[in-house]
């Protein structure tokens, strides 16, 4: 992966730790609260979500085509890399 699109999926990470993304994530989790076992893991799979849907924008608006398999990879690897940092981060809101 180029350092510029790594760069611009780590802000995208970023982005979504910030108190008010991370608010709407706990909203929307509460309002499917009857429906699902777990908010935390509906907020981590909603998270993950938000990060692959910038990847594709990101990388149609570069470079006019599809993510490859190795840069999908690489989001996957920086999003394990992540992930304790954002599961801590969604268990704090979830606990406001």
């Amino acid at each position: 992966m180029e350092p510029k699109l790594r760069g611009l999926i780590e802000k995208v990470i970023d982005e979504g730790l910030t108190p008010e993304r991370l608010r709407l994530q706990r909203e929307v989790a509460e309002f499917f609260a009857p429906l699902i076992k777990s908010k935390r893991d509906m907020m981590f799979g909603h998270f993950v979500g938000y990060v692959s849907g910038a990847l594709v924008l990101f990388v149609e608006r570069l470079y006019g085509r599809l993510p490859t398999a190795e840069e999908k990879k690489e989001m996957g690897r920086i999003l394990q890399s992540r992930a304790r940092e954002i599961i801590d981060a969604i268990e704090k809101e979830l606990h406001r």
